[in-house]
Formats: C-alpha cells, sequence, structure tokens
C-alpha cells in the first residue's frame, strides 16, 4: 500500500495485531525509499554536481490517519527505490 496515490514505494510495512481494538494506538509502520540520481551535468549556477542520493523515511499511522514521522532510517536489506 503506497504512502500517497502519488509517493514514493513503501518498501517495508508492518502492522500491529491490536489494529483493529485500539483505533487511536500506532496501528502501521511503513518505511518509504526515495533515490535520486547522479547529476553532473547541471550548470553552476545549480552547483554543477549532485552525487547519487538514496535515504529511507519511516511514517506511522493508527485507525484515523498519519501519527509520526517521517522519520529518517537505514533502508531494509531488500528495498527497492524509485526515482521521483
Amino acid at each position: 500500500m503506497p504512502w500517497c496515490a502519488s509517493g514514493p514505494p513503501v518498501v517495508k510495512s508492518t502492522t500491529s495485531p491490536d489494529r483493529l481494538t485500539d483505533l487511536e494506538g500506532t496501528s502501521r509502520w511503513d518505511v518509504i525509499q526515495i533515490h535520486h540520481d547522479e547529476l553532473s551535468d547541471m550548470s553552476a549556477a545549480f552547483g554543477g554536481y549532485h552525487r547519487a542520493m538514496t535515504a529511507c523515511y519511516e511514517v506511522t499511522f493508527n485507525y484515523y490517519g498519519k501519527t509520526g514521522g517521517p522519520r529518517r532510517v537505514d533502508c531494509p536489506q531488500n528495498g527497492t527505490g524509485a526515482t521521483p
């Protein structure tokens, strides 16, 4: 399940067994991954060079919506990124 319709992919998702009985408690933890390719042909006005970057963020939810994050975390071993 994606974080939002046009957002980055969820590379890890964990749900709580209490998600249907504790509606206000955190019930889902998603890790999303962002990837930007190396850019070396940019003009000097924009810095001229930006190295490749991959970062993961955790977002938490309860029954009513987002409860925390995004918070930077280590990327899962088997996660795959998307180029925005």
